[in-house]
């Protein structure tokens, strides 16, 4: 067998470790000299075999990485100092969420790391979280992508591979005609004027519990709220004149929030949510999730014939394809007037 030929001069060395290890060969990279004129030298990184080592440094050579041995809890530490004050609340805690859920490699060299460890621990929470949860771990793994990329710690985003179960039916969808009729036929109880305004406001719960006098334009007669994303944030909220009524009888309360509880004390998301059930269930109105007030809002947008942008504005949808495929819905009577002239 041949003698293998020496590497050139400063382009790194591999030895092999004295003692019992698993990964006895090392890769060690030459970054000049100190000012004692001593060599300065950093490890690329552990390896079974020689072969393995050598082309470590083989692989560096064409991609060198900056701060090979940075792990991902440092890498998602320094990117979430950055990132998080330019994130909505909400937005930001999803990513902690997600991040948490990525425990069992915290202590991984970024750089090891491939799409089947991600995968692996994706596919661990298929069957208890919803597409949305698996969508944002998904997220955060290219956003620290992104940022380990910029800093030259690695040059492939492994993140992009992982495949996310098929989108599961999760029962959004608008209220009917038939059923918003039947809120409006019952606008006296206070819970129902709380419904309809929501409904007809376009926010989501969360941001419509928490509006207060401040965050309404009494004059002009419009909102200023919302703060999922960058397109929703701060946006302008005309309140539609069917609902004004229902308005000005909550601003009557005068309670730390406009939709309030009939004592005027602030209602908890989780306390509306299963008072929105029982009125369902009390006026036989299919049991649909609060979140498809926003989907009523925006179907009804569309059979006004507003135009995208517009629709996309008052939603607070960057892109109007979001609002188009997953926000507006079609039922049988918008099929009957489709077909009625043919």
């Amino acid at each position: 067998m041949p003698k293998q030929l020496r590497r050139p001069n400063s382009t790194g060395s591999v030895y092999k470790l004295g003692g019992r290890r698993r990964k006895p060969w090392i890769a060690m990279l030459s970054q000049g000299y100190d000012r004692e004129g001593k060599r300065v030298r950093k490890a690329i990184g552990y390896y079974s075999t020689k072969t393995e080592a050598l082309k470590a440094l083989a692989i560096y050579d064409i991609s060198p990485t900056e701060r090979p041995n940075v792990r991902f809890e440092e890498i998602y530490k320094e990117w979430s100092e950055d990132k998080f004050p330019r994130l909505s609340k909400p937005m930001a805690e999803n990513y902690v969420s997600a991040y948490k859920k990525f425990s069992p490699i915290y202590n991984h060299k970024f750089r090891d790391l491939r799409t089947a460890h991600f995968q692996l621990i994706i596919n661990d929470y298929e069957k208890t979280h919803s597409r949305s949860s698996l969508n944002h771990m998904k997220s955060l793994l290219g956003q620290m992508y992104k940022y380990a990329m910029m800093n030259d710690i690695v040059h492939q985003n492994y993140a992009k591979f992982i495949i996310l179960p098929k989108q599961a039916d999760t029962g959004r969808d608008a209220f009917t005609d038939l059923e918003v009729q039947t809120l409006f036929n019952h606008d006296t109880n206070h819970m129902v004027k709380a419904m309809l305004l929501i409904m007809y406001l376009g926010f989501r719960i969360s941001v419509s519990l928490n509006l207060t006098v401040f965050d309404y334009n009494t004059e002009d007669k419009y909102f200023v709220g919302g703060n999922k994303t960058e397109a929703g944030k701060n946006r302008l909220m005309p309140v539609p004149p069917k609902v004004q009524p229902y308005l000005d009888y909550f601003l009557s309360l005068k309670g730390k929030t406009i939709i309030c509880q009939p004592d005027g004390s602030p209602y908890k998301v989780q306390y509306f949510r299963n008072c929105h059930y029982e009125v369902l269930e009390r006026l036989g109105i299919r049991r649909l999730p609060p979140h498809c007030y926003k989907h009523t809002y925006a179907t009804m947008l569309s059979r006004l014939g507003t135009d995208d942008k517009t629709t996309s504005m008052l939603t607070g949808h960057s892109n109007p394809k979001i609002t188009r495929e997953v926000y507006i819905h079609k039922h049988l009577s918008d099929l009957k007037e489709a077909v009625k002239d043919l």
